[in-house]
């Protein structure tokens, strides 16, 4: 199972991806939730590992959302259940992400966190 959580800068998405981990590593511990286990994933981390090789255009970033979703895709393939924090901009990146989870039988769930831009601005942590 992948479960892609997006949504804008500072709207939640960190926090309500650590706090659902949280429940699907409770649920697995007691068995109800069939999986190796959990893995949860980052959009700013997996550009740190690649070492912000990827830029900032629209085709830069669905190139990075491709590569993404198929780590999740191959996490998920062998048994874990995962999640997966995004800016994710385009329609083209959750469309892939579902075909790509389709064709190979596996759940996806993708969650928008919605946040008013007020809200936005104050939990601004980057500066954007």
């Amino acid at each position: 199972m992948v479960i892609w959580i997006n949504g804008l800068a500072g709207a939640g998405k960190t926090t309500t991806a650590k706090a659902l981990c949280a429940k699907l590593e409770e649920l697995h511990a007691k068995g109800e939730l069939k999986s190796k286990g959990v893995i949860y994933t980052d959009g700013d981390d997996f550009r740190e590992v690649f070492e912000h090789s990827f830029g900032y255009s629209k085709e830069a970033r669905i190139n990075i959302t491709r590569k993404k979703i198929a780590l999740c895709v191959a996490l998920a393939k062998q048994g874990f259940c995962v999640v997966h924090t995004a800016i994710s901009l385009f329609n083209e990146c959750y469309q892939h992400n579902r075909e790509l989870c389709e064709k190979n039988h596996l759940k996806y769930i993708e969650i928008y966190i919605k946040c008013p831009t007020g809200v936005l601005e104050k939990r601004d942590q980057k500066g954007l």
